[in-house]
């Protein structure tokens, strides 16, 4: 998961729950590559020492499969008003009486960075499409000087 879709209902604590266990099933040392080092590794004491290495390795480089879906404790007071959407998936949020989870927060985060960006893009663009209007105006003007 990467993203939640602020225009839709909110997940239930429910549906969450029942993501944060299937998240942490897969997350079990058995299933490591580190557990299969230790078991395939012929040689004693050092089958320890490469399965430890290869877990403090794989914990370096996999994320924490579980991240995305914690509660982020007081997000849901924060100022959402930003845009509309924000808003409504908040107090859609709100309604339900939990806490917005870290993936939620991260989603509304980026819909509003994108929400304050578009004006001053227009605005820069179209400071840009009036200067290019403003060149051909004064170089048409020369040109008809010429004439």
């Amino acid at each position: 998961m990467n993203i939640v879709n602020i225009y839709a209902t909110p997940m239930t604590a429910a549906s969450i729950a029942a993501a944060r266990v299937a998240a942490g099933a897969g997350g079990s040392l058995e299933d490591s590559v580190a557990f299969k080092v230790f078991l395939y590794c012929p040689i004693p004491l050092l089958d320890m020492v490469a399965g430890a290495a290869t877990l403090a390795v794989q914990s370096i480089f996999t994320n924490d499969p579980q991240a995305d879906l914690r509660d982020v404790p007081g997000a849901v007071d924060r100022d959402w008003r930003g845009s509309e959407a924000t808003a409504k998936y908040v107090a859609a949020v709100r309604e339900q009486g939990r806490h917005l989870i870290a993936l939620e927060v991260a989603s509304l985060e980026r819909h509003l960075t994108l929400v304050d960006g578009a004006p001053k893009a227009t605005a820069y663009l179209a400071g840009l499409a009036g200067e290019a209007i403003r060149k051909a105006c004064v170089e048409h003007a020369a040109l008809s000087a010429l004439e």
